[in-house]
């Protein structure tokens, strides 16, 4: 322990003053205390984050896997110069206590979110982000479901482990290590029995504490800045990069948004121009949106699957986009792109569910406004993701979601609803009850989702020796079933030759092919292309458009084959069956800044966001996207498609902008 004198200490050279500042701050009880509660806590972070780091989808190696530590390792070592500061600062009494509790639980809890975040990405393969935590506020219910399904007793050990460490080990190691020093406040460093440690005063002190504090918000900030050796959102503090997704927000200027034109209002017209009351008897819609069936989960995408015969032969009376791609690959955003015809809101807050939402007018409610009738069933619990206010937004006259249907006879899909099935009945009393009024009927199963759960009554099939591929492609014949048994229902209700059918998938589903599970940054094609088809009884020649599309196309096909079209809005993309110049197709992940595609004829490039590098693939050649391509392209071209897809997620997010402001 070091004799000198404040004058000297506050004299000497910055080796002096730093050596100077361990022993005043940190000297003996204090020292002991914070190392036993903050160093295991780092190191235990720090080895997640490498366990993460080195187990992702083409880990990097050498120096660009130490970088993608550095955050974290900054990060702890700010945290720790402030913690220092604090406790030299809050010596005694109820301050001391205060900043003791609010310690030992902000390490706490940080070391949960570490153990939760940690054990997302194992499970999805994708980092835990600001809309994911956002969820656990939206639908607590829902999080809770999802939880219950996915926490092992493992995890649960490991939560109560680390909470019980950060609660009370340095409170029983303090004990321990001073409990022959007092008879009182032995158990806390500061409570009850007065330091014997060296006292600095004056300047000297407040100079140190000065560039401790200095030191410790530097780190913090530079910690919050990307590494230079790549890795995007991996190379950042999990909690950080949280922090600031939270704090960001889309933010356009009010002169971006007031150099928007306003749009003109939408509406149906007759194809030839003339009124759509021409007096002809207005054909039905029907829109089957299946959860999370990828592509290559059906027998239309892949012949060698037999998971959906229905599909298949329905697939020859029907017009078949064979290279079809969600915009989004999460629900809500997907049932806004297939609604409306334009891209949904690009952000992970729901703004498709607020108020005024939408800039457009949507096909459920154009409709209406032809005097339709307009419901939504689905078999999932209605309120996640605010999912009333949605429907309401995209036109929707009744919204039907699990709780309105008796459940007697039917069995659980998963933690989100029960069996597709339990909506074929009540929706036949619903179609029933509106007499001979035109109807748009549109349906969202459930089954295919996480954590893919079949009724008891369903017998399975061996087609994957992974169980959870085996159970959801299962879950794809028991959709195929549930789609021909809305079709049955249809004919027994008079109603085969007067209704075009569009089904179609929401999103696919990942399972490690290339380290990511379930959808929502699924970017490569198990988690974006989706099996589409229009069936119109009038037309059964079987057609197929081989040109890469969107389901965004479906407001314009389904009116298109009701001798209507759309004007005005948004821009939209046209029918299925258009003639006009292809354009490129683009995909954004949920996740902000985590990753962007697009596709050119057989070109798909996709850009990280400096996550990992970018690729490009070659899909009629290498349809399972193995090889990475971006070496043998262009510089410039690689520079223009990058500046591209910016671009166009600029566009969208300046087009909400503007509406949002007015």
């Amino acid at each position: 322990m070091s004799s000198r004198a404040p004058a000297a200490v506050a004299a000497g050279r910055l080796p002096d003053r730093l050596r100077a500042l361990a022993e005043s701050f940190l000297a003996g009880p204090d020292g002991f205390y914070l190392a036993a509660l903050l160093v295991p806590a780092a190191l235990f972070d720090l080895t997640l984050s490498w366990l993460r780091v080195t187990s992702q989808y083409a880990a990097p190696g050498g120096l660009a896997a130490l970088g993608q530590l550095r955050s974290d390792l900054l990060a702890h070592l700010g945290l720790a110069l402030l913690w220092v500061v604090a406790f030299a600062l809050l010596r005694r009494g109820w301050p001391r206590v205060a900043l003791l509790v609010v310690a030992q639980l902000s390490v706490a809890a940080y070391l949960l979110f570490a153990v939760v975040a940690h054990s997302y990405y194992r499970k999805s393969g994708s980092i835990l982000d600001a809309g994911g935590l956002r969820m656990t506020f939206v639908d607590p219910e829902a999080t809770r479901n999802i939880a219950a399904s996915e926490t092992s007793a493992a995890n649960l050990w490991l939560l109560v482990g680390v909470a019980a460490y950060a609660v009370l080990g340095p409170v029983l190691g303090y004990r321990l290590r001073y409990r022959g020093r007092s008879s009182r406040g032995a158990w806390l460093p500061g409570v009850g029995a007065r330091r014997q440690t060296p006292q600095m005063v004056g300047g000297a002190r407040r100079r140190l504490s000065f560039l401790a504090t200095t030191t410790g918000l530097v780190l913090v900030v530079i910690s919050a800045v990307p590494t230079f050796t790549g890795g995007g959102a991996f190379s950042r503090n999990r909690a950080l990069d949280i922090a600031l997704e939270l704090g960001s927000g889309v933010v356009e200027s009010e002169r971006a948004a007031a150099e928007r034109p306003i749009l003109s209002p939408t509406q149906l017209v007759r194809a030839g121009g003339a009124s759509s009351d021409s007096g002809e008897r207005p054909r039905n819609v029907v829109v089957i949106t299946m959860e999370s069936l990828r592509s290559e989960a059906t027998t239309i995408g892949n012949p060698d699957r037999d998971t959906t015969p229905f599909l298949a032969d329905l697939a020859e009376r029907s017009l078949v986009a064979e290279n079809a791609y969600t915009v989004v690959p999460h629900t809500s955003k997907a049932l806004t792109a297939s609604s409306c015809g334009y891209a949904p809101p690009l952000d992970t807050r729901l703004t498709e569910s607020e108020p005024a939402g939408l800039p457009s007018t949507c096909l459920p409610g154009l409709l209406r406004d032809q005097g339709y009738r307009t419901g939504f069933f689905q078999s999932a619990v209605g309120e996640f993701e605010r999912r009333p206010d949605l429907i309401r937004n995209l036109g929707y006259d009744d919204f039907f979601p699990v709780e309105a249907f008796p459940t007697a006879g039917f069995g659980r899909a998963n933690y989100f609803g029960w069996e597709d099935d339990i909506m074929v009945e009540p929706s036949r009393d619903w179609l029933r009850q509106r007499g001979d009024q035109p109807f748009l009927l549109s349906y969202l199963t459930v089954t295919g989702h996480h954590d893919y759960r079949l009724p008891d009554t369903f017998p399975l099939e061996h087609l994957s020796d992974d169980e959870e591929l085996n159970n959801y492609l299962n879950g794809a014949r028991y959709v195929d079933r549930f789609v021909s048994k809305v079709f049955a229902m249809l004919a027994e209700e008079g109603h085969a030759d007067d209704t075009v059918v569009v089904v179609m998938a929401d999103h696919g589903e990942g399972f490690g092919e290339h380290g990511l599970r379930q959808h929502d940054n699924t970017i490569y094609d198990e988690g974006i292309k989706v099996p589409y088809l229009v069936y119109d009884p009038s037309d059964q020649r079987g057609r197929s458009v081989q040109r890469p599309v969107t389901t965004m196309s479906v407001p314009a096909t389904v009116a298109e084959a009701l001798g209507l079209r759309l004007e005005g809005g948004l821009p939209r993309e046209e029918s299925l069956s258009a003639d006009g110049p292809e354009e490129p197709v683009r995909v954004a992940c949920q996740s902000d800044n985590r990753c962007l595609a697009s596709i050119e004829g057989s070109t798909k490039y996709v850009h990280h966001f400096g996550n990992r590098p970018d690729e490009v693939f070659d899909l009629a050649d290498d349809p399972e996207e193995r090889d990475n391509r971006i070496a043998q392209v262009d510089p410039e071209r690689l520079k223009a498609l990058r500046a591209d897809l910016l671009h166009w997620r600029s566009e969208i997010r300046s087009e909400y902008a503007a509406h949002h402001s007015r």
